[in-house]
């Protein structure tokens, strides 16, 4: 907390009423123990007020306090927001951009902290993730909780194909069960080092995912889906009885040809051609690397 003035509001209004009045305004100083250069400076402005000193100047906050209360109203909405989406959340409502590291600060002073989350289905059957994070923010000492209705019915598979060469190659989503007939005459994606004990012994391990392309998009996919289907929660929801299962398949498809883009694919051919290069040069591999 700042200090108090030295010199009482009273004190220094006196100096000023005496200057203005014509009087011995020094003399009136004096008696009022007030030095000379404060009496100039209260002379000079022509306000006996005391200006604001120390502390965060409003000019230069940028996270203020109605961003502050919207992060937390973010949260109540739906605990499984990242801080990336807060921050666009923010840069959406208000056209300022803050780090990810202020909105989690900021959050921690609400007492905001991250947790498992805690499903509460809607019945007593059964629910389902939707691809969810398992983790969310809620206030100190309370569950995050995300409410999911029961889910059962068709899934939704991708197929995909892709090259070191070429990247993407075909990908196509298909409701329900894939066949084993229709899978055939799609692609088969087998890994080649698991199939040459030639080579098996040159490797960590029988499986080998950085030799892979398709691993690496569909883990980047995955997270990618999450992330669409947490700013659409409500959307999930919000729907009449009796459409749940077709709009959920809608929301899928839309979030994996929105994911599933020929960029991700591209860099994630262009990663598995730097390992199969380490693999030939005998270089050991690490998972995720």
């Amino acid at each position: 907390m700042p200090s108090e003035p030295r010199h009482t509001l009273a004190a220094r209004t006196r100096v000023l009423d005496a200057f203005k009045q014509g009087q011995d305004w020094l003399l009136v100083t004096h008696h009022n123990a007030i030095p000379a250069t404060t009496a100039r400076r209260i002379v000079d402005s022509g306000s006996p007020e005391v200006k604001a000193r120390g502390g965060a100047r409003a000019s230069n906050v940028k996270c203020t306090l109605e961003m502050e209360v919207a992060l937390v109203d973010y949260g109540e909405e739906n605990c499984l927001y990242t801080l990336v989406q807060l921050q666009q959340m923010i840069a959406f409502d208000f056209g300022v951009s803050l780090c990810t590291s202020l909105t989690s600060q900021k959050l921690c002073g609400k007492l905001y902290t991250m947790k498992k989350v805690r499903i509460e289905p809607y019945d007593e059957t059964n629910f389902n993730l939707y691809c969810k994070r398992l983790q969310g923010r809620a206030l100190q000492g309370e569950r995050a909780v995300i409410k999911l209705p029961s889910s059962k019915g068709k899934i939704l598979q991708v197929q995909c194909a892709v090259s070191t060469e070429i990247g993407l190659v075909h990908y196509a989503t298909q409701r329900g069960t894939i066949k084993m007939e229709a899978n055939a005459a799609f692609v088969d994606i087998y890994d080649a080092v698991k199939g040459h004990e030639t080579y098996q012994s040159d490797f960590s391990g029988l499986y080998s995912p950085m030799c892979n392309p398709i691993e690496g998009c569909f883990s980047v996919l995955k997270a990618k889906i999450k992330s669409y289907l947490a700013l659409r929660h409500d959307e999930m929801l919000d729907v009449p009885r009796g459409q749940m299962q077709d709009l959920r398949m809608q929301l899928l498809e839309k979030a994996a040809e929105h994911c599933m883009s020929l960029r991700l694919v591209n860099r994630m051919a262009h990663h598995c051609a730097h390992a199969v290069a380490a693999a030939k040069r005998f270089e050991p591999m690490e998972y995720g690397k």
